[in-house]
């Protein structure tokens, strides 16, 4: 069945296409989501509002691209929505951490040693700003522009944020690789 026709008759409101529809896509939006949440609860709330909104709006699904992309862009913005308004968002703030996070280099081959749980987990622990940024612009390929745009902020906060997160994670990874070396400084 081709994703028009799916969606199509999940517009109609049939249950048993519905349920293939949510089948098909639940696990890779549940991935999605827990990029963006906090907590696994929080990741199946926004997965649970972006299903509900997938339905309401299947019907605007015209078939120009694929619908795994555009029920994916209605996941994110679930999860935008869902981090403003539970108030954890910290977007527009810049936040002194308290910890040294400047540019260090990471070993080449640090990163494929880290399975992609460990990945998720390092950056679920990001502050929210800088999660929601390192998401929307390395993950799902949102530029500044288009970022300051989805989250009301300056395109300078946004590469700010982003810079932010990367050095962060560079110094968890290179803090990772000490342990995986045996040398740990922790």
């Amino acid at each position: 069945m081709s994703d028009k026709e799916l969606a199509r008759r999940c517009a109609r409101n049939e249950q048993k296409f519905q349920r293939i529809l949510y089948d098909r896509f639940a696990v890779k939006m549940m991935a999605v989501c827990c990029r963006y949440a906090g907590t696994q609860e929080d990741a199946e709330d926004m997965l649970q509002e972006g299903f509900i909104r997938v339905f309401d709006a299947i019907g605007q699904f015209r078939g120009d691209g694929s619908l795994e992309g555009w029920i994916k862009r209605v996941m994110i913005n679930a999860a935008l929505y869902h981090i403003a308004k539970s108030k954890k968002s910290v977007i527009g703030n810049h936040q002194e951490l308290g910890a040294n996070h400047t540019e260090t280099g990471v070993e080449p081959d640090a990163v494929s040693r880290l399975s992609s749980s460990e990945i998720i987990q390092l950056v679920s622990v990001l502050p929210p700003a800088y999660r929601t940024v390192f998401n929307l612009s390395v993950m799902d390929g949102f530029n500044h522009s288009e970022i300051s745009q989805m989250l009301g902020i300056s395109e300078s906060t946004s590469r700010s944020n982003l810079a932010k997160a990367r050095s962060i994670l560079k110094n968890k990874i290179n803090k990772l690789t000490e342990v995986y070396h045996g040398q740990s400084k922790l």
